[in-house]
């Protein structure tokens, strides 16, 4: 295989909307002193007539979460939403119509993080990745696939979870 770099003959053009927001919730309770949320949302598309050359595009992703911070400990829950994504064209075979993509479905993970402070040197500390262990599925699609044969696979990478202790010397 030989492999290049060039620029594409035709322009592309995004166009879209990114928008963040992070606040700290001073108005509540002395109790709930320390909570704050935060949001990130991005809608994009491509234009033009070399929009097909860039697989693996993904027009929305989205981010949110809240976490509550105190002296002697922290925790967080975020969110991470990620839209359908389209990615390789499929041209492999004589049945198989122009137009047909791979495509991955969209999913959301929930991450999970808290550290206690046990003594001033030492902290133990939480890492929950992908809580709910959300799959991706990946299916097939051309201009006529019916429904019921878009279903390629399903792969689930897993839970990440990892507890430790933290020291400063």
């Amino acid at each position: 295989p030989v492999v290049t770099q060039h620029n594409i003959q035709n322009g592309v053009r995004m166009q879209g909307i990114n928008a963040n927001y992070k606040q700290a919730l001073t108005f509540l309770p002395s109790w709930a002193r320390g909570v704050q949320v935060s949001a990130n949302v991005s809608a994009q598309r491509l234009l033009g007539p070399a929009s097909a050359n860039f697989p693996g595009f993904v027009p929305l992703t989205a981010n949110w979460g809240v976490s509550l911070n105190r002296a002697r400990y922290n925790f967080r829950a975020n969110w991470n939403y990620r839209g359908r994504q389209r990615r390789n064209a499929i041209a492999d075979g004589a049945s198989i119509e122009p137009g047909t993509f791979l495509w991955w479905s969209k999913r959301l993970y929930l991450d999970l993080n808290a550290e206690v402070c046990v003594y001033k040197r030492f902290a133990l500390y939480a890492s929950l990745r992908n809580v709910g262990d959300a799959p991706d599925d990946v299916q097939i699609m051309g201009p006529s696939t019916p429904e019921h044969a878009q279903f390629r696979q399903r792969i689930q990478f897993g839970s990440l979870w990892a507890f430790g202790i933290k020291g400063s010397f």
